[in-house]
């Protein structure tokens, strides 16, 4: 697979203004929240699989997480260092590699699993590494539908989409999902129309009448869930099937 490192960099360095990166990492809270990891009732260790340049562990550590982050690109972990908090434990390593004497109350990937060709053995050792029992909690969010993969995919290095049926195949067998949610509505025709059948870049930093349309869809779905969009999030508890195994 040949991934195009220019265009991943400007994909990290436009995060902090991505309102759908945005939606999720709110969502991500609200759903901590509201199943109780609530960290200003208690100490909880937070990592972060795949921290892109960082926004995400800001966010999570003004919630009040103690935050860690792996993140295997140069360049979006050189931007997530000076953001973040300097007790954090940031690393350039992917998920195979990690080691961790540290149980994590949560975990967080976001949109990563997907550039991951293995993806069941990243499911395995990430619930290797986290708490045992139902007191531990993952969000994770993966782009959806293949009848979207288009140029974008290919040039940031993914090797697949997801539906609901597969990515269940994939997480099942190591934690009970609680929660599914489609999320991202216009993200549909703007894969459909730039990534699918254009087959060029997202317009990422250009605004205009459709980028502003976007963005309030997205601030929009904190609030409303459409059913339908073009990504996918999941909260997981560990499995005890798998613990017995």
């Amino acid at each position: 697979m040949k991934i195009d490192e220019h265009y991943t960099d400007r994909d990290h360095e436009n995060r902090s203004n991505d309102t759908y990166a945005l939606l999720k990492y709110r969502l991500t809270l609200t759903w901590l929240e509201r199943f109780g990891k609530n960290p200003r009732e208690g100490e909880l260790r937070l990592l972060n699989i795949g921290c892109g340049a960082g926004d995400f562990n800001v966010l999570a550590e003004q919630a009040g997480y103690l935050v860690d982050g792996i993140e295997p690109n140069p360049r979006a972990l050189s931007l997530a260092r000076q953001k973040s908090r300097a007790q954090s434990r940031l690393e350039s390593i992917s998920i195979f590699d990690f080691e961790s004497t540290v149980k994590y109350d949560v975990v967080v990937m976001h949109d990563v699993l997907e550039h991951i060709e293995d993806d069941d053995g990243a499911m395995r050792k990430i619930r290797s590494i986290m708490a045992h029992g139902e007191d531990s909690v993952l969000v994770l969010s993966v782009p959806a539908h293949s009848a979207l993969f288009g140029i974008h995919d290919e040039q940031i290095g993914h090797f697949r989409r997801y539906n609901k049926r597969s990515v269940r195949a994939v997480v099942s067998p190591y934690f009970n999902i609680h929660r599914t949610r489609y999320i991202a509505l216009l993200g549909i025709p703007a894969a459909l129309y730039y990534s699918r059948w254009r087959r060029i870049p997202y317009p990422m930093d250009k605004p205009g009448l459709g980028r502003t349309i976007f963005d309030l869809f997205c601030r929009l779905e904190e609030k409303v869930h459409f059913g339908i969009g073009s990504s996918l999030m999941l909260l997981c508890t560990p499995n005890a099937t798998y613990e017995n195994r």
